[in-house]
């Protein structure tokens, strides 16, 4: 009768604990620093605002993400470092402004004919779905993004491949230094922020972004033309989380996480094209000059810039890594995409 009691006693006990502690996991609001690059105007920025105000309802308060936009929590180019290292518990950033840092995703950046952010979102996930690059192991990756077919902006206009000729053109590094070689211009490595004085002092002769920095970056100031082509190299986005402050979330939390991000990469790369449509038409209207390659010329685009796809492959696979089936991968994904 008496071990009866106590085992009768032990039972409550634990009983009372797992509530406890159920209550307490039930009641406990989980606050989450975001540092993002992108600038505080950029409606980007404001949609990511959105997918923090959605996490939160749909946890009902649980989940409190704050972002910080701009770079004001850590630059572009240490961001990724600053989730691992737990100075932010998420970040997001391109891949391109780590040079080195993710060999594997610089297959995705490479010039595949993709002229939209939407396709290539698309291409990136399956991409990091199918080879998991272990360049991303320590953190939790929530999604990719991207700028597709990044645009010239210059001060003079450029027609034609000659027309780059010696030009010195600034971008964010990675596999964009090679591209830019390729066709004939002079790359130049500079942050986003440092583009609009390297551009009113002549450091630079033109750029290559998306389409959106001419408005909320002010570059339509300095620039006057814009070309876009097919033949581009594109630019990835990451949106990761610190490991262990993923591991500390319940399964119910990181469910809606996940959730609300797989609906928010697809919104993002959407509004990414609906944003650039409506700069080029907004730009347009100021006097700014777009301008689009015929058919003809996208054509010896693409063929004087075939080369760094081999160059890839090349080094990649000397380093160990699957370089001929990723850029294969991505080749025959355009493909189906491009029918």
């Amino acid at each position: 009768m008496k071990k009866g009691v106590v085992v009768f006693a032990v039972c409550l006990v634990l009983c009372v604990s797992l509530v406890a502690e159920f209550s307490y996991a039930a009641e406990k609001v989980f606050k989450l620093e975001f540092s993002s690059f992108v600038s505080p105007q950029s409606k980007s920025t404001k949609l990511m605002d959105e997918w923090c105000r959605d996490i939160e309802k749909r946890t009902n308060g649980q989940v409190k993400v704050t972002q910080h936009p701009g770079s004001t929590l850590t630059d572009q180019n240490q961001t990724y470092d600053s989730v691992v290292d737990g100075i932010v518990d998420i970040g997001f950033s391109a891949t391109s402004y780590n040079p080195g840092k993710f060999p594997q995703m610089e297959a995705l950046e490479l010039p595949y004919g993709l002229k939209t952010a939407t396709s290539l979102a698309k291409m990136a996930n399956d991409y990091y779905a199918k080879f998991q690059p272990k360049e991303f192991k320590d953190t939790k990756v929530l999604f990719f993004t991207a700028v597709a077919g990044a645009s010239f902006h210059t001060k003079k206009p450029i027609k034609k491949i000659e027309d780059l000729s010696g030009m010195k053109i600034r971008c964010p590094g990675g596999p964009n230094v090679a591209w830019i070689k390729s066709i004939g211009a002079i790359p130049v490595v500079l942050p986003t922020g440092d583009t609009y004085d390297a551009l009113s002092k002549g450091v630079v002769d033109g750029t290559v972004a998306a389409f959106e920095p001419l408005e909320t970056l002010k570059w339509y100031e300095v620039v006057k033309y814009s070309t876009h082509s097919g033949a581009a190299i594109s630019q990835v986005r990451y949106l990761v989380m610190n490991q262990a402050k993923w591991n500390s979330l319940p399964p119910n939390l990181q469910k809606i996480i996940t959730e609300v991000s797989a609906e928010y990469n697809e919104k993002l790369a959407r509004l990414t094209d609906e944003v650039d449509q409506g700069v080029m038409k907004n730009m347009t209207a100021k006097g700014h000059t777009v301008i689009t390659l015929d058919p003809k010329e996208e054509q010896r685009w693409l063929a004087k810039v075939a080369p760094i796809l081999d160059a890839y492959i090349k080094d990649k696979s000397q380093k160990g890594f699957p370089a001929a089936e990723q850029v294969k991968f991505c080749q025959e994904w355009a493909k189906r995409y491009l029918k």
